[in-house]
């Protein structure tokens, strides 16, 4: 028996999802976006590809690179990620691991990472709730 024994004894359902296709990807970013109200494009459409290839099409994973092309596309002052923006944000071995570069502009903040701010704090928010 594994260390995780008794906590494997509990799961009684298992199931592996499959990695997104690109469209599936650019689907899924904009119904986040969606969830926060944002209804213009925040991605351009060569932007998208990159975070899907670092994230081998798993969401978690997609949303942690798209995070980190926001952060980038935000330090250089864009309202929209384009594909530089996004390779800035990649890890050149275009591993799972993302770089989120931490230029601090809290003053200048830009309202698309706004929105996406408040996607990952009502996730958070909602994540806490189901705990409870």
């Amino acid at each position: 028996m594994g260390a995780f024994a008794a906590l494997d004894q509990r799961i009684a359902i298992r199931h592996a999802l499959t990695p997104m296709d690109l469209g599936e990807s650019a689907q899924y970013l904009r119904h986040l976006l969606a969830l926060v109200g944002r209804s213009d494009p925040l991605f351009a459409d060569d932007a998208v590809a990159r975070p899907h290839r670092v994230a081998n099409g798993l969401p978690r994973t997609l949303n942690n690179a798209a995070t980190a092309a926001l952060i980038a596309a935000a330090a250089d002052g864009k309202e929209l990620v384009d594909d530089h923006s996004a390779k800035r944000a990649a890890p050149p071995d275009h591993s799972a691991r993302t770089r989120c570069y931490t230029a601090r502009h809290d003053a200048h903040r830009q309202p698309a990472l706004d929105d996406w701010f408040r996607l990952t704090q009502s996730c958070h928010y909602m994540v806490k709730q189901r705990e409870r």
